[in-house]
Order: C-alpha cells, then structure tokens, then sequence
C-alpha cells in the first residue's frame, strides 16, 4: 500500500510540474525567410513563411499597414501551427511579424517592411 500511495504523489507531482517539461525557447529568434525586409512585391497572393522552432506549437502572424508603429489597419491577425500562410495585398505600405509560441513561453516578434505595387 505504501508503495502505491509512493507511486502516485510522484506521478501527482510530475504531472502538476508541465512546465518543468516545457522547452524555454524565449531566447530563440523566428528567421523569416519571405518576403524579406525591404521586398518589394506585386500585388495579389503573397506568401509569408518562416523557419520552424523545434519545440513551438504555434507562430502568431500580425500584418499591419502601414507600420506598427502607426497602424492604419490591421490586415491579419492570426495563431497557426503552420510556417506559412498565404495573404491578398492591395498596393501599399506594409509590416508583417511572427513570433514562435509554445504553452509557457514565446520569442520575441521578428518585423518585415514590404511594400506592395
């Protein structure tokens, strides 16, 4: 019985400590690989992607016009488990960001200016 009872407050007490399994990957930086800073694109479907992060479950993609800094419209606001999304750019001025999460932390974002024709 004492072995039982051994056996469960240690599995209690692994499974309440998630995060101690949880990879930090705060200190890990997205590398957009499209557009790049400073593309210049015709307009239509535009492709953003990014490398992967091992041990992130989902890339937070925020594109912005014209700036962060002074946003006119937010274009898209979006959590996805993929490296990519497809985007329709009007002619313009435009910053994009992703950032890598997992269910206890997050990098900071990496920001592209692209302008559209």
């Amino acid at each position: 019985m004492r072995k039982i009872v051994f056996v469960i407050t240690i599995m209690t007490t692994l499974l309440s400590c998630e995060s101690f399994f949880i990879e930090d990957i705060s200190d890990e930086i997205v590398v957009a690989l499209a557009p790049l800073n400073g593309a210049e694109l015709n307009k239509g479907k535009i492709q953003f992607s990014w490398k992967s992060i091992d041990a992130a479950d989902t890339y937070q993609v925020e594109i912005v016009t014209p700036f962060f800094s002074s946003v006119q419209k937010v274009i898209k606001e979006v959590e996805i488990e993929e490296t990519s999304i497809d985007v329709n750019l009007e002619p313009g001025e435009y910053q994009w960001r992703v950032k890598a999460m997992n269910s206890e932390h997050e990098t900071s974002f990496t920001v592209n200016s692209i302008r559209i024709q």
